[in-house]
């Protein structure tokens, strides 16, 4: 593992499932950029903006951490197409890497009839999951990546949770979706 980050590891707000975070994605983004090294922030901005990204030479805990969210991605991308009557294969990225409990976590959340009660299945799960992945690092870039990525689901869940975003979830319950409909919510799309 690279450098340490302590001084930006402990100024970090806690972040608590289901809670409005006390910071934004952008607000812990320019922070990163002032207090970690050039490639640190430039792998830690690719992988929270979904982008295309190196993975430092022979760090098997950031792999780790870019396989399980292209993991998550891709099946989800892999449901929603089949859901909307299309190839998955077509709506994936890079190699498939399976993980059983977010098959689970997505086979429970696909009964429901709640789109809000569905992505939290999944986002609790993940959020979890992200955690167990860095146990033991409470400083480097790889809780950096976690954090990043528990913040964005974080910030996602205040925002559906707002008054705004609920009315938004209900416009879209009242509609029974189907295929193109389901495919195209912004949360939806295939990645």
């Amino acid at each position: 593992m690279g450098r340490s980050y302590y001084y930006f590891a402990a100024t970090l707000p806690v972040l608590l499932w289901g809670h409005k975070p006390a910071i934004t994605v952008e607000q812990f983004l320019d922070d990163a950029r002032r207090l970690l090294t050039e490639e640190d922030f430039a792998f830690l901005e690719a992988l929270l903006q979904e982008g295309g990204h190196e993975i430092p030479a022979g760090d098997a805990l950031l792999t780790e951490i870019v396989k399980f969210n292209q993991s998550y991605h891709n099946l989800l991308a892999a449901f929603r197409a089949q859901r909307a009557g299309k190839d998955p294969a077509d709506h994936v990225r890079g190699e498939q890497y399976q993980n059983p409990y977010l098959a689970d976590a997505l086979q429970r959340a696909s009964k429901e009839n709640n789109l809000l009660a569905a992505e939290e299945i999944l986002h609790e799960t993940k959020w979890q999951l992200l955690e167990d992945l860095v146990v033991g690092h409470q400083q480097d870039i790889a809780f950096l990546c976690v954090y990043g990525l528990r913040l964005k689901m974080a910030q996602r869940h205040a925002e559906v949770n707002s008054q705004k975003g609920a009315k938004i979830f209900d416009k879209y319950e009242m509609f029974q979706l189907t295929g193109e409909d389901y495919m195209s919510l912004p949360e939806h799309r295939s990645r």
